[in-house]
C-alpha cells in the first residue's frame, strides 16, 4: 500500500512537472509571437 501511494505521489509530480513544461514552452511561444508583432 504504502508502495502504491509513492507511485501515485511520484506520478502526480511527474504531471504535475509536464503541464508546467507545457505551459512555460506556451508562454515562450507567445513571447516570441509578440516580439514578432512589435
Amino acid at each position: 500500500m504504502r508502495l502504491y501511494e509513492y507511485g501515485l505521489r511520484n506520478y502526480n509530480k511527474r504531471r504535475m512537472t509536464a503541464n508546467e513544461i507545457t505551459k512555460s514552452s506556451n508562454y515562450s511561444t507567445v513571447n516570441m509571437v509578440i516580439c514578432l508583432i512589435y
